[in-house]
């Protein structure tokens, strides 16, 4: 399979494993790509490279001293954690990568301290290269960023991977045999998440839902499986507050309402989940700052709280559930303003220092705006067949002008369609000097450079 971006997370961690000592942490969501990357990086660089299972104790070890008698041919047995990290750690000159570290504590969490003895007693001795990587982000910050916690300070990089930027993200669905604008619309479901990418058939959208929400799909447990462990024992709290933001509902009042919850209890665990970046805080671009809004970060858990939660009961009976064309076809329509705000943030074709919606208090909304300094650019985001007529051009005007904020700034629109423009809309855009991007030019402006 094809490597695609990361480039710079690359070329981190080749030159700190270069060094004597090195601690390179790389953390983030499952699926994001994490295992590929370090062993892209260490691929012409002696290493050992162990899984850490979530295994009891003595399981755990056996899998060790199997694992490291295939690989390595040592044929040492481990009868306690701290037998195997010595001997790991400090019987071998090459870069050591452990994956999925935060399985030690389910096999011993005692594990940490022990690392830290190991590397605090070795600083004068002979060289220590260790690349750790882990899912549970919360945890995998705790154990590296808590000042209590043995391994505080002890790395010498941390490294959060996200998913893939926009562009290799499209270019990585349309290898999969997708035109572009199905690719649109899978990055809107599955985001730039390779291993989401790679399960993606069927050479269209509502393809590649049906391979998704079929029953046995390991992306039907996805959410659960992933998230449960993270949020602990109060879960199910912050699935009800995900269920109802990826249903639609933004204002913390209206999700404390839909959920049942006591408002004044929500933003603690609102503040939980963007700290988990699953969840991302919007104010308006160029609007009132106390008007708060929230959505799902990641486009997988949006459409999985969306679609998949709410039919887990029929889809682990066996039965078929899933949405229909046309309302698979509505989520992408929303989901295309993320699209050009992420496909603008990436290229940017204009200056601008922040990108987003715009709404007021009396239900007005602008799909995008674009402020910089001296100017704000105001976007229209239109994903249907319908073609753009000069009256919707009008409307996208008259709205501005409802921002306070932008009176005295430059204004510049552009009109975005997976259509077309009519004739006369077209002739009045160009003399007026509005910007207007068919399928063809977003396309474009994704594989540019």
């Amino acid at each position: 399979m094809r490597f695609y971006d990361r480039e710079g997370e690359l070329a981190l961690i080749r030159q700190a494993v270069g060094a004597e000592f090195a601690m390179v942490v790389v953390y983030g969501r499952r699926r994001v790509g994490k295992t590929r990357l370090v062993r892209e990086a260490l691929r012409d660089v002696p290493h050992i490279g162990m899984f850490v299972p979530r295994k009891r104790q003595k399981q755990a070890l056996e899998y060790f001293r199997a694992s490291l008698s295939e690989t390595e041919g040592f044929s040492t047995s481990f009868s306690t954690i701290d037998e195997f990290l010595r001997h790991i750690l400090l019987k071998t000159d090459k870069v050591v990568f452990l994956d999925e570290i935060g399985n030690f504590q389910f096999i011993d969490p005692s594990a940490y301290s022990l690392i830290q003895q190991i590397i605090d007693k070795n600083k004068e001795g002979r060289p220590l290269r260790l690349v750790l990587s882990g899912s549970f982000v919360g945890l995998m910050r705790r154990i590296f960023s808590a000042r209590k916690e043995p391994l505080f300070g002890r790395a010498t990089q941390l490294l959060e991977l996200g998913p893939l930027p926009l562009p290799a993200a499209i270019r990585m669905i349309m290898d999969r045999g997708f035109p572009f604008e199905d690719a649109v619309g899978v990055w809107s479901i599955a985001g730039g998440v390779p291993r989401y990418i790679e399960s993606a058939e069927g050479k269209t959208v509502e393809g590649y839902v049906r391979t998704i929400t079929s029953p046995g799909s390991f992306l039907v447990p996805e959410g659960e499986n992933a998230l449960i462990q993270e949020f602990g024992r109060k879960w199910e709290t912050f699935f009800a507050i995900l269920e109802e933001m990826g249903r639609g509902a933004a204002r913390p009042s209206e999700i404390a309402q839909r959920t049942g919850m006591n408002p004044l209890a929500l933003p603690k665990y609102l503040s939980q989940l963007e700290g988990l970046n699953l969840v991302e805080r919007f104010r308006p671009v160029l609007g009132k700052e106390r008007y708060i809004r929230y959505d799902i970060k990641d486009n997988f858990y949006r459409f999985w709280f969306r679609f998949v939660y709410p039919r887990m009961e029929e889809l682990r009976s066996g039965f078929e559930s899933r949405p229909d064309k046309a309302v698979v076809e509505s989520y992408v329509g929303m989901m295309a303003e993320r699209f050009m705000a992420g496909l603008i943030s990436a290229r940017r074709p204009f200056d601008f220092r922040r990108i987003g919606p715009w709404w007021s208090r009396k239900g007005d909304e602008i799909d995008l705006v674009a402020a910089g300094k001296r100017g704000a650019v105001f976007m229209e985001v239109r994903w249907s067949e319908k073609r753009v007529e000069w009256a919707d051009v009008e409307a996208l005007i008259q709205k501005s002008s409802l921002v306070e904020r932008a009176r005295n700034l430059e204004k510049g629109y552009l009109m975005e369609t997976r259509s077309s423009f009519s004739p006369s809309c077209t002739r009045q855009m160009d003399e007026k000097g509005i910007m207007h991007w068919d399928l063809k030019r977003i396309r474009e402006l994704v594989f540019q450079g």
